[in-house]
């Protein structure tokens, strides 16, 4: 892929967007995230005694024989072997491992090329063997592959290992991580086989896959080999080997032995995020890595021409952007700021009267219009739409009807927008008032110069954008607010309106926001081609903003001892545990609880009715969240014999023994039996 340094920049710019986008390799690489630290801090000492019964060779090492008996003997009815094996090794180790290497899925044992970390050569002659599968989705040259041999303790005892930053040979002594030896027809006549797979094997790229992985927190990692290679060998990718050494070419790094790789990524690592301006933080580092992955095995175009500055404001480049999070985030809270942002006020320092105060003047200004995205509202409402007009008539005392073309909330800010360029370009124009006609005012539009586009800037806000039909309310003004479509821009584009037959096209000093309650809509439902024009900011619940901007500030968010950032991160840890975290609940729940009587009446009249919703009545999962504090003790189980009316069923005898959960009503709770509750939900004893 011809990636250049330009093009990552605009990728980084809009990742939210394309992570969305591409969710099915955004996942694996979630996945994958998680499956290496369950690896991480799986409690490897446990097999070290239960692996002797399973036929270890003289080197400490288990045979493929081995693995086979484990792995039969996992599945066996003896509650002693499963309590030694069972889950630990079937799914933690097996199919945790099998996925690293790249299987399809987490039950298939097929490997796709696009996954696949396996370097099946060293040799520079045969730089790209790795990659080479059948048909069927199997490695072709399966006895070179560490997966021929399954050494599952092995692969998660060097991946630990490697997070201690310990050279190879420590690693690999402490592991003993081989490649397949015991069949391999090089090495049957070696006096120390062991020794000489090692040997081979450091100059594969398993091992420093695990290492990167290991340390994913500091170094970029992307998930696969071909997201590696094509990295590497794309222009961007060559520029950076180069600056860190002028002899690095992508087969060098890739084969180059174990120690001195890591000396190299490390710098070559420090050096993208320096060529991209980004901190090279673990949040950074997962989604510049996660990036990677997914630009560099899927078939994303790269545009290497940068935006230009003549099609937005010089110091706001993103003119379409989505804030989007669960409910309470702060989504239209923050709009308030980012709109005075892109109109140029500044609002660091200022109390949050005197912002919104700020907000409501340049509201009265028309240089910012706020919309409420609903089922009910279309083109017409939008864009523009004939629209019944009453006038008086002369020849009666009462009123005439009739109908007109009126322009929409978004035309009518194109035109308020294309008209404040107009009047900055001079006097081009001597007919300007505020009753030109759009085709007019567009036609001054068409002849400014860039130097024009940089001074009034305009802002619609859209709350609850995926709550219409998106792509019914903005028709064909989908292509326009792209920002290269935009009036000026060099690929800039008009249309004809059905209605009117005017001209239309929308200029760039026009910026939209909209906000997207996530737990009300899935962000997979909005419309994929307003979700490609759009860049997508995650706004996420931050429960430290309670200790640090709350009422409880004073007191770090605690109140009569109860942490309230601890209480949010507990509850969105299980709801994204039991269901995603698109429905987590946000922190200004908990910004303005001051007493216990606040804190009593955000959950009996917020939390537990979000809970409710999310969870379809389903109180059980409620309770796993929450706690048998806010629960009424379950009733006595029912006979059938008298409860259910005379009718023969079968599983009635189920019903009558199932439980039926209550939640307390907080109200009337006593604020000792409510704090005891909230030491449930935490699990204090």
């Amino acid at each position: 892929m011809d990636l250049e340094e330009k093009a990552l920049k605009r990728f980084w710019e809009q990742k939210d967007a394309i992570f969305l986008e591409k969710k099915e390799l955004t996942d694996r690489f979630e996945l994958l995230s998680e499956k290496i630290d369950a690896l991480l801090n799986l409690k490897l000492d446990i097999f070290k005694e239960n692996i002797k019964p399973f036929a270890p060779n003289k080197d400490g090492l288990l045979s493929k024989k081995a693995h086979s008996n484990m792995l039969r003997m996992s599945k066996t009815n003896d509650k002693k072997i499963q309590n030694i094996f069972g889950n630990a090794y079937n799914n933690e180790l097996a199919k945790s491992i099998w996925f690293i290497w790249g299987s399809v899925s987490e039950d298939e044992y097929l490997l796709d090329q696009r996954f696949r970390i396996i370097s099946n050569n060293y040799k520079f002659d045969d730089y790209n063997g790795g990659l080479n599968t059948d048909q069927s989705g199997q490695s072709t040259r399966t006895v070179s592959n560490i997966a021929s041999n399954n050494y599952y303790f092995q692969f998660a005892k060097f991946l630990q290992v490697a997070k201690e930053d310990m050279n190879y040979q420590t690693a690999i002594d402490e592991s003993k991580l081989v490649l397949t030896w015991e069949n391999n027809k090089e090495l049957l006549g070696s006096d120390d086989p062991f020794k000489e797979s090692t040997k081979l094997l450091e100059k594969r790229f398993p091992p420093k896959y695990l290492w990167m992985w290991a340390n994913k927190d500091t170094v970029l990692h992307p998930f696969s080999l071909m997201a590696f290679r094509n990295f590497v060998n794309s222009p961007f990718g060559g520029e950076i080997l180069k600056d860190i050494n002028p002899a690095l070419e992508p087969p060098i790094i890739t084969n180059m032995e174990f120690d001195t790789f890591v000396k190299q990524w490390k710098l070559i690592s420090v050096s993208i995020f320096n060529k991209l301006g980004i901190d090279n933080n673990p949040d950074n580092s997962k989604n510049l890595s996660k990036l990677l992955s997914v630009i560099m095995v899927d078939d994303i175009e790269v545009n290497n021409s940068p935006t230009t500055d003549n099609t937005t404001h010089s110091k706001n480049k993103i003119l379409n952007q989505i804030f989007f999070g669960p409910p309470g985030t702060g989504k239209t809270y923050n709009t308030i700021n980012k709109a005075l942002e892109i109109i140029g006020e500044a609002t660091e320092g200022k109390k949050r009267e005197d912002i919104k105060n700020l907000f409501d003047d340049r509201m009265k200004t028309g240089q910012i219009e706020f919309i409420t995205f609903h089922q009910s509202m279309s083109y017409e409402d939008f864009i523009e739409g004939i629209k019944p007009v009453t006038e008086p008539d002369n020849e009666s005392t009462g009123e005439s009807l009739r109908y007109e073309v009126k322009p929409g909330i978004f035309r009518k800010l194109c035109s308020k927008a294309s008209l404040a360029i107009a009047k900055l370009a001079g006097n081009q124009n001597k007919k300007e008032n505020s009753n030109n006609s759009p085709e007019e005012k567009m036609a001054v539009v068409r002849n400014l110069t860039t130097e024009d586009y940089n001074d009034k800037q305009y802002v619609l806000i859209i709350d609850e954008i995926n709550r219409g039909n998106v792509s019914q309310i903005f028709g064909e003004l989908i292509t326009l607010v792209e920002e290269d479509k935009r009036l000026g821009a060099d690929e800039g584009l008009e249309v004809t309106l059905p209605y009117s037959n005017e001209k239309f096209g929308v200029p760039p000093n026009l910026h939209i926001i909209g906000t997207m309650n996530t737990a009300d809509r899935s962000v997979e439902a909005l419309d994929v081609a307003l979700r490609r024009r759009f860049s997508f900011v995650e706004m996420p619940p931050k429960p430290e903003l309670i200790a640090k901007e709350g009422k409880l500030k004073k007191d770090k968010g605690v109140l009569d001892g109860i942490n309230l950032p601890l209480v949010l991160t507990t509850i969105n840890k299980r709801i994204e545990k039991l269901l995603d975290k698109d429905h987590q609940i946000g922190h200004s729940y908990f910004l303005s609880v001051s007493t216990l009587e606040d804190l009593k009446a955000t959950f009996q009249n917020k939390i537990i009715p979000l809970l409710q919703e999310y969870f379809f009545g389903d109180y059980g999962k409620i309770g796993l969240i929450l706690g048998k504090g806010f629960f009424t003790e379950p009733g006595n189980m029912i006979s059938t014999d008298n409860f259910f009316a005379d009718f023969e069923y079968d599983d009635a005898s189920d019903f009558a023994e199932r439980i039926i959960y209550k939640i307390k009503s907080i109200d009337d709770m006593k604020d000792a039996d409510f704090k005891e509750a909230i030491n449930h939900l935490l699990r204090i004893n």
